[in-house]
């Protein structure tokens, strides 16, 4: 006969494990199989039962069940199932800022403003539900573009104080510089968006694989501050 046994991790979830012999014999060799959820450690244990105390079929240790296989249902043929639709970054963040409350119009044409200089040309055709699109080092890349800031080869910066000559301030631009450094307050304001679909995926109750994602919830409420006006 298979048991649950459970034990409590150090960040206090509880992992439930199931344990039996192979055959059901005491001379059989140990077999254990952990899980997140009581529902489904239980769930197992009756396959295992049922097996005759043998590994059930076309179960992957520690994995789970193989692609395609059903428990009671067999094989499903899976490559004809329409694929989700892509979940743009720019349609996500564009939905974020319209759907915010609590702002003014002013302060919502800002945050368009600064999505269309600052985030769409780094981000704009991520696809969401593709989790290897954007990763946390892409957007400490892109906090360090902002810091860094993009100098004008046509105006050499003088490195005692940041500055450049007049000729930067004659072409529309600030002195030295085709894009200045953002001041750390105006990073964060930037990186409430790019944030946002970087928090951890919601896991299944059923299976230790990442859900699949069926679209990024909208933001309800505005950021404490409001972005640089002055940039």
């Amino acid at each position: 006969m298979a048991t649950i046994n459970q034990r409590k991790l150090a960040d206090g979830r509880i992992r439930y494990w199931v344990k039996w012999r192979l055959g059901g014999t005491r001379s059989g060799a140990p077999q254990s199989e952990p899980f997140d959820v009581h529902a489904d450690a239980y769930t197992f244990k009756l396959h295992v039962e049922a097996a005759g105390h043998l590994w059930p079929e076309h179960w992957i240790p520690r994995r789970g069940w193989a692609e395609g296989w059903v428990p009671g249902h067999g094989w499903v043929n899976t490559d004809d199932e329409p694929e989700d639709e892509p979940v743009l970054f720019t349609d996500f963040a564009r939905d974020l800022i319209d759907s915010m409350s609590g702002i003014d119009e002013r302060t919502r044409a800002d945050y368009h403003r600064d999505l269309n200089r600052h985030l769409l040309p780094h981000f704009g055709k991520v696809n969401l539900r593709d989790t290897s699109q954007l990763k946390p080092k892409d957007v400490r890349a892109w906090v360090n573009h902002l810091q860094t800031g993009i100098p004008d080869p046509r105006t050499p910066i003088n490195p005692n104080n940041g500055k450049g000559s007049k000729k930067g301030a004659e072409r529309g631009q600030k002195n030295g510089w085709l894009r200045p450094p953002l001041a750390p307050k105006s990073i964060q304001n930037l990186h409430a968006p790019a944030h946002r679909p970087l928090s951890p995926p919601t896991r299944c109750a059923t299976s230790r694989s990442r859900c699949a994602v069926r679209g990024p919830p909208a933001e309800r409420t505005a950021p404490r501050s409001a972005p640089d006006r002055r940039r």
